[in-house]
């Protein structure tokens, strides 16, 4: 087999391609707009064909340009991203209510100088909340729990009440800016084509620019660590670090990952950071722990191994045994990777850049990819974390599950179905959610088989 020197991607200028996809996806952007002025709000159905029509759009497109050896430019890209999230920032919050959380808790951090350790049907008997922000209490799901929500977040829940107390477009905005950045950033880590999937991803701008989902927060601190790291830049990742740590437990799947070889300093500047925003809140005895810890103990919502382990264990064990397992296959995954990636005994400022451009690539698509697969909850936004390490080792299965994930909204609540419990999700949705993502990781498989022969 002869080896052909492969050829540069050639820059596509807004051919009619280009055009007709950028204004295919905008189309069912505004109709999920359009739809969601509706006070009935959007149906289930209506929304599950604009995703997925979305979808088609931009992984047919991506398809194209791989197919032709073209590379869409950085302006397109931006504009048209841009473009979808200010549909979105105008648009209502689709299928979900979690916002309404975010913003009284806001309101009460605000009134009070603390959020946590009040359940919002506590303030229902009098209270010296804002108009605005009475009227959003009767919203808020799950009132008889305090908030479980962490400090960064809170912050930013606070600023956006400062600026217009109860009003969800501030949070669009706030968040909106977070996942603009975060495109920025992954320009520096894969090329235009592959951050074209995350910045015109169907998920990715529901759940950000229309719902105001918070999980964008922690992954972009996550990638500007990375960022940081590949630059030498240290104390930024410490930094980064520290603050994602703040922002959403998820980030402790990967933060390891960046800090370990640092060398104790960084630890503790890491650390630092991390308690330093919990503080003031663990002076008044009032964290988002207890209620994080009942999170992990009781929830349960899509999922897929953890609910065959429960079929023979009990939920106590199923949880337990899961947990093991993912935390057994992670220590194997660290220990692999900072074994290959640096001699024995090396920090960050002792290898060579070069090596350090490994520490990068972390596998988090992986990471996130087993954690979702053995956790007892599943939400679509939760791949915000997962997505952005697809863009730079793209998957057949990684954009399969951010497209099948919005079946996870066929619940007995959406579906007005009084066999299934508000919150369950209906066993046809789940199947082909879940076989999906198993035709497309055996797809992979093959391809990668494929790849190695030659």
């Amino acid at each position: 087999m002869q080896n052909k020197t492969p050829t540069a991607p050639v820059i596509a200028k807004m051919t009619t391609h280009g055009w007709l996809a950028g204004f295919s996806s905008m189309a069912s952007y505004l109709i999920l707009w359009f739809l969601s002025q509706n006070d009935a709000g959007v149906g289930v159905f209506s929304f599950l064909f604009t995703h997925w029509l979305g979808a088609l759009i931009v992984f047919g497109f991506w398809f194209y340009l791989r197919k032709t050896n073209q590379s869409i430019s950085v302006v397109s890209l931006l504009l048209w991203a841009l473009i979808f999230r200010i549909i979105g920032i105008f648009g209502s919050p689709v299928l979900e209510d979690d916002f309404y959380r975010y913003l009284l808790d806001g309101c009460v951090f605000i009134e009070n100088g603390s959020p946590y350790g009040i359940a919002p049907q506590a303030l229902f008997a009098g209270n010296n909340l804002s108009v605005p922000c009475q009227n959003i209490l009767t919203w808020v799901n799950h009132p008889h729990i305090p908030t479980i929500y962490s400090p960064v977040l809170q912050y930013l829940f606070a600023l956006a009440s400062w600026i217009s107390p109860g009003n969800v477009v501030v949070l669009q905005v706030i968040f909106t800016i977070f996942d603009l950045g975060l495109i920025i950033l992954l320009l520096r880590l894969s090329s235009p084509n592959n951050v074209m999937l995350y910045a015109w991803c169907p998920l990715v701008i529901k759940e950000i620019a229309f719902t105001a989902h918070t999980d964008i927060v922690g992954i972009f601190f996550i990638f500007a660590a990375l960022v940081s790291l590949g630059s030498r830049r240290f104390f930024m990742t410490a930094l980064f670090s520290g603050l994602a740590l703040a922002t959403k437990v998820f980030a402790l799947i990967v933060v390891p990952f960046l800090v370990f070889r640092l060398g104790i300093r960084y630890w503790f500047l890491t650390a630092t950071i991390f308690a330093s925003l919990y503080l003031p809140f663990l002076l008044q005895h009032q964290t988002d722990f207890f209620t994080l810890q009942s999170f992990v103990q009781n929830w349960t919502f899509n999922s897929s191994v953890f609910a065959l382990v429960k079929l023979f264990l009990s939920d106590p064990q199923s949880r337990l045994l899961c947990l093991g397992i993912f935390a057994f296959i992670w220590l194997m995954y660290f220990c692999r990777f900072h074994w290959k990636s640096f001699p024995a005994g090396a920090r960050a400022h002792e290898v060579p850049e070069n090596n350090l451009v490994r520490e990068r690539v972390i596998r988090g698509d992986w990471l996130f990819g087993l954690f979702f697969l053995l956790s007892p909850v599943f939400n679509p936004w939760y791949l915000i974390w997962l997505l952005p390490f697809a863009v730079i080792y793209p998957s057949y299965w990684a954009w399969t599950v951010a497209t099948t994930a919005s079946l996870s909204y066929l619940t007995g609540l959406n579906l007005n179905d009084s066999n299934l419990q508000a919150y369950e999700v209906s066993d046809w949705a789940w199947f082909i959610e879940y076989g999906l993502v198993f035709a497309a990781v055996t797809l992979d498989r093959i391809r990668h088989s494929k790849i190695t022969r030659l």
